[in-house]
């Protein structure tokens, strides 16, 4: 019976320290680089402009939350 107990507490020690685990490349990875927010928007139509929508949608994404009172405001919300 105890080492059930102790097996069992091992396992979930080991799921628990394995599923906190990251690296530090993939914490300080951002796909978006810092830039002006016009440099964004332009960065965004662009990729829609050439079909990929996906890094259209993390640069609007990425303008959104940097600049969430900024003259593009409005325009990202449509995009998106």
């Amino acid at each position: 019976m105890l080492n059930k107990f102790f097996l069992s507490a091992i396992c979930a020690c080991a799921i628990a320290i394995s599923g906190c685990h990251s690296d530090a490349e993939s914490v300080n990875k951002d796909k978006v680089p810092d830039l002006s927010a016009s440099s964004l928007y332009q960065t965004a139509k662009a990729s829609m402009a050439d079909s990929n929508y996906s890094k259209a949608r993390q640069y609007l994404e990425a303008l959104d939350t940097r600049y969430p009172f900024g003259e593009y405001t409005d325009q990202v919300q449509l995009d998106l």
